[in-house]
């Protein structure tokens, strides 16, 4: 009998302290998925891995406080030469950290409103272009909005507080909570299972050394005797991942096949 109720303990304490928000944040541009993020919330952190276009990949911790603050940040991120980048950053009391690629920073912003029942939220970012404070209102209990400069969000929390459901609606953009596992993404630059199309790829080498890589996209119907219109996309002057993916605009995702 002491066994039984020792499980039963332990079975409800587990359950007491699992993510009540544990599906993954979905981002959609015009219904277009480019960016997936698994986070995993606890009463004092905020960790997970988002992967973006399907080529920039991203860990992160975020500390959390009680407040509904952040207490500090570190990610690593890794894009098509899969090395390791590494970053941090110290928040300061009251601030929440905000990222373009991480929705759960959103939702984070909203959960710092509600506690602090504050019209403006402090934000620390990786990106030196944003705005200092985002304006957060509640329309009700479930209903918020969050304006950064000229973004506006609008935000849907269920009961619990996680985020359900939120719009960009001036970039097309559309968040969503659901379940999604990890595997159910396209690999690096590869063509989902369901594509008209094939991708692979290809590198060229160059007379001074170089090689040339790329990623040779052609549609099914294709054969080898028979020509195709195709159509050659390179680089620009600064560095970039084959995708060109930049929140919160992600305009590659629905740019292939080439």
């Amino acid at each position: 009998m002491n066994r039984v109720v020792v499980c039963a303990v332990v079975a409800l304490a587990a359950e007491a302290h699992a993510d009540p928000c544990a599906d993954a944040l979905v981002t959609l541009d015009d219904g277009a998925v480019v960016n997936v993020e698994w986070p995993v919330r606890t009463a004092t952190e905020l960790h997970g891995r988002a992967l973006s276009n399907a080529t920039l990949e991203i860990e992160y911790t975020l500390a959390l406080r009680a407040d509904g603050a952040v207490g500090s940040a570190s990610w690593t991120t890794r894009n098509s030469d899969n090395k390791p980048t590494p970053g941090q950053l110290a928040v300061p009391a009251g601030a929440v950290f905000w990222s373009d690629r991480l929705p759960c920073t959103l939702e984070q912003v909203v959960l710092r409103a509600r506690v602090s029942h504050a019209a403006q939220v402090a934000l620390v970012a990786s990106s030196k272009d944003m705005p200092a404070t985002a304006s957060v209102a509640s329309i009700d209990a479930n209903n918020w909005t969050v304006t950064l400069g000229p973004r506006s969000y609008d935000v849907v929390l269920d009961d619990r507080g996680c985020m359900v459901a939120a719009t960009l609606a001036s970039y097309g953009i559309t968040f969503e909570r659901r379940a999604m596992p990890e595997r159910a993404v396209e690999s690096m630059y590869g063509a989902p299972p369901d594509a008209p199309y094939t991708a692979t790829d290809v590198k060229i080498a160059a007379p001074a050394g170089h090689v040339l890589a790329g990623t040779l996209t052609r549609p099914k119907s294709a054969t080898t005797t028979k020509r195709a219109p195709a159509a050659a996309m390179i680089t620009g002057i600064s560095k970039h991942e084959r995708n060109e993916g930049a929140p919160p605009y992600a305009p590659a995702s629905r740019a292939r096949p080439c």
